[in-house]
């Protein structure tokens, strides 16, 4: 196995993830992603509230090779149910992605997203980071544990090697950096996750089987040995968050999430006639049922959220339903019988474990495209053997997937700004003097109002306690600023400048000189303009989302004191929006 070497860039204003080292994957193991809304290390890019059909600023996302040698650049794209709401510019920049095929070493790409709402209500949506091989993890006959296959290599590769009992039922981490799996030894049944690379096996619960992991990364939902129902098992808390269901009516089996965390499909094993196998929906709280497709079992919820696969008992094979749909058939085994179906990334394709029955019951590993096309088994690439197997599951698309969410209001509802991004002095900076300079961006505002500033500083102990109260800034600067006297006087050397041009003896240095005296005045003149005195704030361009720079003064201050300290915009019409709250200390 490949050593597994991680390296990074910290960014200013940028957020930077690493991508995880698989075993046998020709990845790229030296790349950041960092995007350009703090915090630091969330992964996430919050867009705020637009009115739909408003645009909203655009955010960058730059990938960089950290390593030594040059990188297939891996493949970008949109996935989630709020895709429609987001563009993706491939070609943003100076050095756009959508131009690369590799990055050399220490080589940069950029690309932009922004929000366009569609509908109203909250849109998710992720930009999925690819790479260059994807994995199907399943139960290995061979080895009793689980295993990975290779798609693009066709080799497999063991992650678990139970020194008894038996591993089946693996799902990823969205991450792509874990998988869980149940384990049955001696009759009892325990939930584990493990590192993809088979090490950090850690025990999560016990009495259930056949767990899902959340797209938020967050929850495991698994099968309830101990009522019949479904339990979810909460990995922040470390325990189990939510019980549903339960034995009375029926077993509850094979639950997967939605792609947008809401929901739950399972199998319900009913004690009612004439359909005790039914595919049911349900919100992750439990409540609101909705019957999807009678006899039928191991359902799987589609990437993008509209359709569900699952094994027809009607046919023994696999069958698609649109939500609200009726199912169409996808496979016709005969006399075998195909089961466990999951989808690839980009639902082109499904895999799925195919079991018949001769003198000796086999399982083997089978794909097939979603338009009913190529159906094969897979192979290993050495002798060409059928792969056995059972209870496949697909990776996902991505090492590193960027989540954006925003909100989308109604088309006459006012649009709130873009919350402030604060520049200096950095979080947690200490060592500084009685008087501060606090520098930040301004927000934009879909709707083209004019912001008001608020600051909210004081004293840590103190922050945002009833002592505490903000402080008006000033209004968002307009495109044309006032004439000044330093604008005056640029204009005046802008004259002296040309005249000067005109003194020289001959036309060569006249020319050279004016030139000369043209780029200084106008650089004056143009400085000049921002200009102000006072206490009112200073502007200046800048910004890597196009934003003019504040700066506002502060002092004295005690020394050796903890401050903290917040900007807000405000439009005035009810739209406000904040930026995160920062430390530093005297």
């Amino acid at each position: 196995m490949m050593p597994c070497k991680f390296s990074s860039i910290l960014l200013v204003g940028a957020i930077s993830a690493w991508f995880l080292c698989m075993p046998n994957q020709g990845i790229a193991r030296e790349t950041t992603v960092t995007d350009s809304i703090a915090p630091t290390d969330d992964l996430s890019l919050p867009f705020g509230a637009f009115a739909i059909g408003k645009k909203s600023p655009e955010h960058r996302i730059t990938l960089t090779n950290t390593g030594n040698t040059s990188l297939p650049l891996p493949p970008l794209t949109l996935t989630g149910p709020g895709t429609n709401a987001f563009r993706l510019n491939l070609n943003a920049g100076t050095a756009p992605c959508g131009s690369f095929t590799n990055l050399s070493a220490g080589e940069s790409c950029t690309i932009t997203l922004s929000f366009i709402p569609d509908m109203t209500g909250i849109r998710t949506a992720f930009l999925n980071i690819g790479t260059s091989e994807e994995q199907i993890a399943f139960h290995d006959p061979a080895t009793s544990g689980i295993s990975l296959f290779s798609l693009t290599s066709k080799v497999v590769t063991p992650v678990t090697l139970p020194a008894s009992g038996v591993d089946d039922f693996p799902t990823w981490s969205p991450g792509r950096g874990q998988i869980a799996f149940h384990r049955q030894i001696n009759g009892f049944n325990y939930i584990y996750r493990v590192n993809v690379d088979g090490t950090g096996e850690t025990f999560v619960t016990h009495k259930a089987t056949e767990p899902d992991w959340a797209p938020d990364a967050q929850k495991i939902v698994m099968r309830d040995l101990q009522f019949g129902g479904l339990k979810i098992y909460d990995l922040s808390l470390n325990q189990i968050s939510a019980v549903i269901g339960s034995s009375v009516s029926g077993e509850w089996n094979n639950p997967h999430w939605s792609p947008d965390n809401q929901k739950l499909v399972f199998h319900h094993a009913s004690i009612n006639i004439p359909f005790p196998h039914d595919i049911f929906t349900i919100n992750a709280d439990g409540s609101r049922s909705q019957l999807i497709a009678n006899n039928g079992k191991t359902p799987t919820w589609s990437p993008a959220g509209q359709k569900i696969a699952f094994h027809n008992l009607s046919t023994q094979g696999i069958s698609l339903i649109d939500i609200g749909g009726t199912p169409t058939l996808l496979t016709n085994p005969g006399s075998a019988e195909d089961t466990f179906p999951t989808w690839s990334p980009d639902e082109a394709r499904l895999v799925f474990q195919r079991t018949t029955s001769t003198s000796l019951v086999k399982n083997e590993l089978m794909i097939i495209g979603t338009n009913g096309s190529s159906e094969s088994p897979l192979t290993l690439a050495s002798n060409g053997e059928k792969v056995s197997g059972k209870t496949p599951s697909w990776s996902p698309s991505t090492q590193t997937a960027v989540t954006l969410t925003g909100t989308a209001l109604a088309s006459s509802a006012n649009s709130p700004p873009s919350a402030p991004q604060l520049l200096s002095p950095t979080n947690g900076q200490t060592g500084l003097g009685t008087s501060v300079t606090l520098k930040w961006l301004t927000s934009s505002d879909p709707d083209g109002d004019t912001l008001t500033y608020a600051l909210l500083f004081c004293e840590t102990a103190q922050f945002q306690s009833d002592d505490c109260q903000p402080t008006l800034i000033a209004k968002t600067q307009q495109s044309t600023p006032p004439f000044s006297g330093m604008r005056f006087a640029g204009t005046g050397m802008l004259i002296v400048g040309f005249l000067y041009g005109l003194n020289r003896n001959t036309h060569q240095k006249i020319k050279t000189r004016r030139s000369l005296f043209f780029i200084f005045t106008a650089f004056f003149f143009i400085s000049a303009c921002g200009g102000s005195g006072g206490s009112s704030p200073n502007f200046s361009a800048g910004g890597e989302q196009g934003g003019t720079e504040i700066a506002q003064n502060t002092g004295p201050l005690k020394p050796n004191t903890s401050y903290q300290w917040q900007i807000t915009a405000d439009d005035g019409k009810g739209g406000k929006a904040s930026s995160l709250i920062w430390r530093f200390t005297t």
